[in-house]
């Protein structure tokens, strides 16, 4: 699993001087986007397994 972060981190690395100062930014952008991965993901699981389960009746 780590290997898919070692592009992200060197794209990060070479353009550190973009991101320089704008922790502040960076950290509520991370949170909702993870965030909101997080619920789509639980509303796509969930309308499939109501599917699967109405197939099944």
């Amino acid at each position: 699993m780590p290997i898919f972060f070692i592009p992200v981190t060197i794209g990060v690395i070479e353009y550190l001087h973009f991101f320089a100062g704008k922790g502040s930014l960076m950290i509520p952008i991370v949170m909702i986007s993870t965030i909101c991965v997080i619920l789509f993901t639980g509303i796509i699981t969930d309308y499939y397994l109501k599917k699967e389960a109405q197939q099944h009746d």
